[in-house]
This record gives structure tokens, C-alpha cells and sequence, in this order.
């Protein structure tokens, strides 16, 4: 197997595994994902602690958890889109803020509302046409009695002269202001989730300010990793101080070969870059990295058994100044804006919107390798008494903790164990993120001819708006 197939394989391998541990968690039904959810792994060559769950040794970790359900979407290819490099909150504002309010005209029930009222005025003006010639007759009779037809007509109690045609133009009144009402309620309550959505975006309330580096204060929209059942400081908190050593524990394990039930969508990651593949050498050269890799993989006996005291994920909730819902159903007709491709699903800043992260922590990794190609890497893994470590998925593994060697049921192959669950040393380890879940906003669809058909849909507007107000509508 060549070594760019097995990384893939062992990224595959890590996201089935979680699906099957968290399957409500990635929309699971009937065995299928949910489209609506993408599962990302993080940068591992970027890959951040979760250090703001430590409010004793972070005195900025809530500034901090917000920065991180606030984080830009992720590639495919694991990396973040220049253009997304602002927050949610920020690329969030910019769209609202050039978003025009739903057109009414493309609205089922309003364009039969604007029907009936269009019929039912046509309907009065017929009948006042008709009524005309009668109401200058009665005029002449009744010199100064009344100055207008639309008085004759509805006047109470009804005239005698005006009997033929008022109850037909009554009911035609009453059409009429039904119908009026209909489309202005329809009006409102089309534009009430975007009106309400502006206003939080904009509301102070919804705010707040960080110190940032604690150099500089930033506005950022209230953002919460967790809540009130599932919270991650109280959770690590718990966990670090010996009241649930094993709160969430989540094992996976990985071999040459197998097909998960689940895979992910392509995660590339590039072979020059330093933690280029899942896991390698910590305090290695890149070079050792990749050559250490290519190694072990090669054998066919290999196998990662991957664990972690706790895994858990946590809801990311933007509260008050978000609409997810705003948010997708604006989203089909609005692409550029000052140059932004909003939901470009290469590059858009709110293509996939973070819903959910994994958090994990004090991991432990039972390595089964070749006995002889351990005793050719014996001096790089036992430098600096062995605590050098390794790396999964760009999370850190047995760093300060000495490697332990076991014999393997398999003939030829040797168990290396990096890291220890039971070491006082390993709970003051902070959690790692592991990934996230994205919602994604499936509403680009910017071709060429969805682009055409939007602007002669805007023209038809134009033209249909221009009508009614010559209509006096």
C-alpha cells in the first residue's frame, strides 16, 4: 500500500470510528449522513490546544472559547481559505449587511393574493363604470347630496338608485381589502426572520468584548463551546482533578487494509508539510517523519490502537446575533458581495459554519509495528529517555512520558505504548480539538445560468412592481 493510500485510510478509519461512537451527532439515519453536516479534521499542521478550558492556569480561556466556535470554515484539504481568515461573527455581519429583504413577487401565496386583489379592483372599477352614468342621473335629482360615485355606492342605509350595483361592488370592496391585507401580512412575516436577524447582528446585547494576546480588546458576537449539560471547562475540570477518570472514553483502532463503514470527504494533507501524515515521530526532522511513516505503514502487520480517556462533542451556539435559519434560506440568491464569494464551497467564510467540536483528552497510542524496523528507529525513539513522543493526527502522544515496549501476539512484531492514562503527569495535559462539524449552507449555486435566470427574475420584479404601482395597487 502506498503511503499517500494509507493516510487516507487512517483518517477514514478515525471519522468512521467516531461516526459509529456519535452517530446522532452526524445526523445518522438508516445508516446514511446527514448532507446537510460535514465532518472536518483540523489543520494538523496548526493544530491548537483547547488550553481555554483551564479558567485556573487561562485567565483569557473564555475569550478563548469563543475565538473557537468563532473559527473560520475548513478546506477539504484541511486548510483555511485566505478569504475566510475572518470570523464567523465578522463574514456573518458582512452578509446580513448586504442582504436585501425576500422578494414577495417569487412568493406562491402572495402572487395568488396579488391576483385576487388585482381581479377584485378590476372588478370595482367595472362596476363604478358601469354605476356611472346612473349615480349623474341621480346627481342631477339630488343636486349636492353626494359629491363622489365611491359614496353613492357604499352609502348607509343603501339607495334605492344605487341598489343594482352596490351589492356587487361591495363584495368586490370586500375582496379587495381582504386580499390587501393578505399581502401586507405576507410581506411582513417574509421579511421579519431577515428584520429580527439584522437587529440582533447589530444589538450589543449579543455582544462582547475579549482581550485578545491581552494586548488589544475585539468585539466578537457571544459564542459558547457547550452548555449547561455537556461543558467542557466543568468536564476537564472534573476529569483533571480525579472525580471521573474515565468520563467519555473512546477507542479506535487502525489497520493496514480495512475499509471503513464510514469515510470522510477527501482530506488532503501535503507530504512537505511538518505533521504531514495521521501520526510520526514528534521530535523528529520532517524527513525522519515522512521516512518513519512510509516504514511502518509498509508493514503488513501494522496497527494504531488509539485511545482517549474522554472524547466528547460539544454544541457550538452562537446566541442571540445568529441565524442558521436566516442564513440558508437567503443564501440560494445571494453570491457576491464587495467581492466576497460568501458560499463558495472552496473559499466561502460561510460555506461550512461550525456546529459541533471534538474535544479529547490524555490519549494513549499502542503502536504494533516490525520488531526489526524498531530496533533500526530504537535510538531516534528512546532519545531524551524515550519522552519524546509521537503524533496522531496532530495531536501530541506520550510527550514527557517514557515509551513502554511489550511483546506482540503476532511473530516478528513489538507493542510500543506512548502515553498513560494512569500518569498524574498526563491529566494536566489540556484537551486537543479533534475536529469539527459544520453545518453546510447548500445554497450556492452560482453557475452561469442560475446567475442569468436570477436577473431576469429581478427584471420581471421590477417590471410587475412598476404595473402595480400604475395600478394604484
Amino acid at each position: 500500500m502506498d503511503p499517500a493510500t494509507a493516510n487516507q485510510m487512517m483518517y477514514d478509519a478515525l471519522f468512521s470510528a467516531l461516526v459509529q461512537h456519535f452517530p446522532t451527532t452526524f445526523g445518522v439515519s438508516n445508516g446514511a449522513l446527514d448532507p446537510r453536516l460535514q465532518y472536518q479534521f483540523p489543520d494538523p499542521a496548526n493544530l491548537q490546544p483547547a488550553n481555554w478550558v483551564d479558567p485556573l492556569e487561562d485567565v483569557d480561556f473564555e475569550a478563548a472559547q469563543c475565538l473557537l466556535g468563532d473559527r473560520p470554515p475548513l478546506l477539504k484539504g484541511a486548510r483555511y481559505a485566505p478569504d475566510s481568515a475572518q470570523s464567523i461573527f465578522t463574514s456573518y455581519g458582512d452578509w446580513i449587511d448586504s442582504v436585501e429583504a425576500s422578494n414577495p413577487a417569487t412568493n406562491p401565496e402572495y402572487r395568488e393574493a396579488l391576483r385576487v386583489l388585482m381581479d377584485a379592483g378590476a372588478r370595482m372599477q367595472q362596476i363604478a363604470e358601469i354605476a356611472t352614468p346612473s349615480f349623474r342621473a341621480w346627481q342631477q335629482e339630488n343636486p349636492g347630496a353626494l359629491a363622489n360615485l365611491t359614496a353613492w355606492l357604499t352609502a348607509s342605509p343603501p339607495l334605492i338608485a344605487a341598489q343594482p350595483y352596490a351589492t356587487q361592488y361591495a363584495i368586490a370592496s370586500q375582496e379587495y381589502n381582504h386580499a390587501a391585507a393578505k399581502t401586507t401580512q405576507i410581506v411582513e412575516v417574509l421579511n421579519r426572520p431577515l428584520g429580527r436577524a439584522q437587529a440582533a447582528a447589530d444589538d450589543p446585547a449579543f455582544q462582547k468584548k475579549y482581550a485578545i494576546q491581552g494586548t488589544s480588546l475585539s468585539t466578537i458576537g457571544q459564542t459558547q463551546v457547550g452548555d449547561v449539560f455537556s461543558d467542557p471547562v466543568e468536564n476537564w475540570t472534573n476529569w483533571q482533578q480525579g472525580g471521573s477518570l474515565n468520563q467519555n472514553p473512546f477507542q479506535s483502532t487502525i489497520t493496514s487494509g480495512t475499509v471503513p463503514q464510514y469515510t470522510v470527504q477527501p482530506v488532503t494533507i501535503e507530504v512537505t508539510e511538518t505533521y504531514s501524515y495521521f501520526f510520526g515521530l514528534f521530535s523528529s526532522t520532517t524527513t525522519e517523519q515522512q521516512t518513519f511513516f512510509q516504514q511502518v505503514v509498509d508493514y503488513q502487520n501494522f496497527q494504531i490502537e488509539l485511545s482517549f480517556a474522554s472524547v466528547n462533542p460539544y454544541t457550538i451556539s452562537r446566541q442571540g446575533w445568529y441565524s442558521l435559519d436566516v442564513l440558508q434560506g437567503y443564501a440560494p440568491t445571494k453570491y457576491i458581495y464587495n467581492g466576497v464569494d460568501f458560499f463558495n464551497p472552496t473559499s466561502g467564510p460561510l460555506y461550512l459554519v461550525p456546529r459541533t467540536v471534538f474535544l479529547g483528552w490524555n490519549p494513549v497510542v499502542k503502536l504494533t509495528i516490525d520488531d526489526a524496523l524498531f530496533q533500526a528507529w530504537k535510538p531516534t525513539l528512546d532519545a531524551d529517555g524515550g519522552t519524546g513522543g509521537i503524533y496522531v493526527n496532530g495531536v501530541l502522544v506520550g510527550v514527557g512520558i517514557p515509551y513502554t515496549q511489550s511483546a506482540s501476539p503476532i511473530q516478528g512484531a513489538v507493542e510500543l505504548t506512548f502515553g498513560d492514562q494512569g500518569n498524574p503527569e498526563s491529566r494536566s495535559t489540556v484537551p486537543t480539538v479533534l475536529g469539527f462539524v459544520h453545518d453546510v449552507i447548500d445554497g450556492y449555486a452560482p453557475s452561469r445560468a442560475q446567475v442569468a435566470e436570477a436577473e431576469e427574475r429581478h427584471e420581471r420584479v421590477a417590471t410587475t412592481s412598476g404595473a402595480e404601482e400604475v395600478a394604484g395597487v
